[in-house]
């Protein structure tokens, strides 16, 4: 069998699907008892939602805030990606730069995490469904982006509905393999979203992710981590030199 990736396997999916709602779901994740017809309940009583994600909870209960992150920006990558910034956009004020914090009514986000996501099948036929040119990585952040753009409707995170997500099921052994393929990946993919939304603005993107890369670098360099400082900067010379 061959691996199409995530955007083309669930668009074939999709097509062949007969419901009035569509459902993205990772294989990582435990659903619990009435998730999906709480979801699906939302949608019917609020005709202006596009589409619904449950909070997306790790295996101990505690919230996954990461999967909620607002779209990408200058300084949301500075600080998120920085690990001498990360504390910012977790303990400051600043994290509303970053993400969208969980509330305990309904709330509207950004961007809905692919790994539990239901939409209406004409909002996903508008759109054109998952953009194909990902292969991994931000297809779900570009397809809530067209969602918006397009003023398809609104994205909202029901805090009640949880669904357990053990996260980097697809990547996890990958990243500890070969961190720089690995992240290598990842910046590609979000360096095709800046391309495909905001144009021209994707040379200020590759400037601040090689002055994370390099801040980085130094970082590991003092704490005398060489494995990590040499992955930093083959990212910086890569950011720099060898992205088209």
């Amino acid at each position: 069998h061959q691996n199409l990736g995530f955007s083309k396997a669930n668009n074939q999916g999709i097509s062949i699907a007969q419901g009035k709602y569509l459902l993205l779901l990772n294989s990582d994740t435990i659903v619990k008892k009435g998730s999906l017809e709480k979801m699906v309940e939302f949608l019917q009583a609020h005709p202006e939602v596009a589409a619904v994600s449950p909070q997306l909870v790790n295996p101990d209960g505690s919230k996954q805030i990461n999967y909620y992150m607002k779209f990408p920006s200058l300084l949301q990558i500075l600080f998120y990606h920085t690990l001498l910034f990360r504390w910012l956009s977790l303990k400051t004020p600043l994290r509303h730069l970053v993400f969208s914090f969980p509330k305990k009514k309904p709330f509207s986000v950004h961007q809905l995490p692919g790994a539990a996501l239901m939409t209406r099948r004409e909002v996903f036929a508008k759109t054109g469904g998952l953009p194909e040119e990902y292969s991994l990585f931000f297809e779900d952040v570009d397809w809530c982006y067209q969602v918006t753009k397009m003023k398809l409707g609104k994205l909202i995170v029901l805090p009640k509905v949880k669904i357990i997500h053990f996260g980097g099921g697809s990547w996890e052994k990958w990243r500890k393999k070969d961190p720089l393929s690995f992240y290598r990946q990842y910046f590609s993919s979000l360096l095709l979203f800046v391309k495909r939304n905001y144009g021209r603005r994707i040379y200020l993107y590759r400037g601040v992710l090689g002055m994370v890369f390099l801040i980085n670098f130094l970082l590991w360099l003092i704490r005398g981590n060489f494995k990590k400082a040499g992955t930093q900067i083959l990212l910086l010379k890569w950011v720099l030199l060898e992205v088209a």
